[in-house]
C-alpha cells in the first residue's frame, strides 16, 4: 500500500517506542516518457494570493501545492521537469518533496540573503493522485518561491 506509516518498536521486555508518520511507501517504479512542454510558470508567489500565488513561503513551514491541470500538465503525470526560483530576505534552503509524502530532508535549492537563485529539477508528484507537491522553507524569514514547468513524465 502506499501512504505515511509508522514505526513501532518494541524490545525484549516489551516496551514499545513509536516514531508517527516516520516511513513512506511508495509503488515501485514503472517505465516512463518524458512529455516537453513550452516552458510555463505553474506558480509564483510573488503573485495575488491564491492556490498558486502569494503570500510567500513562510520561515520553517511547508505549503501544499497542486500543479496538475496546469500548464498543460495531466492529471496521469507522475513527476514533472522543472526550473525552481528563489527570491530570498534571509538565507536558507528549499526541500520539494510528494504532496502526500514527509519531508525527504534533502533540499533542493540553498540560498544567501537578498539572492535570487534558481536550481532545476525533476519533481515527484504525490502518489495518490492528487498531483501535488509540498514545498518547504526552512529559512529565518519568509521568501518567494517560483517554479516553471518544461515537461512531465507518465
Amino acid at each position: 500500500a502506499t501512504g505515511t506509516v509508522s514505526v513501532v518498536v518494541r524490545n525484549p521486555d516489551a516496551q514499545t517506542g513509536t516514531k508517527t508518520n516516520a516511513y513512506f511507501y511508495a509503488p515501485p517504479p514503472t517505465a516512463t516518457k518524458l512529455y516537453t512542454l513550452t516552458p510555463c510558470r505553474v506558480l509564483d508567489t510573488r503573485s495575488a494570493n491564491g492556490p498558486l500565488g502569494g503570500p510567500a513561503l513562510q520561515s520553517n513551514a511547508t505549503r501544499l501545492f497542486t500543479v496538475t491541470g496546469k500548464c498543460g500538465i495531466p492529471t496521469s503525470a507522475v513527476s514533472i521537469s522543472t526550473n525552481m526560483t528563489v527570491v530570498s530576505t534571509a538565507s536558507g534552503s528549499f526541500t520539494v518533496f510528494p504532496g502526500n509524502m514527509s519531508n525527504t530532508g534533502t533540499n533542493n535549492l540553498s540560498f544567501a540573503s537578498g539572492q535570487a537563485r534558481a536550481n532545476n529539477a525533476i519533481l515527484f508528484l504525490a502518489t495518490d493522485g492528487t498531483g501535488s507537491i509540498n514545498v518547504t522553507n526552512s529559512s529565518a524569514a519568509a521568501n518567494h518561491f517560483i517554479l516553471d514547468v518544461n515537461g512531465y513524465f507518465q
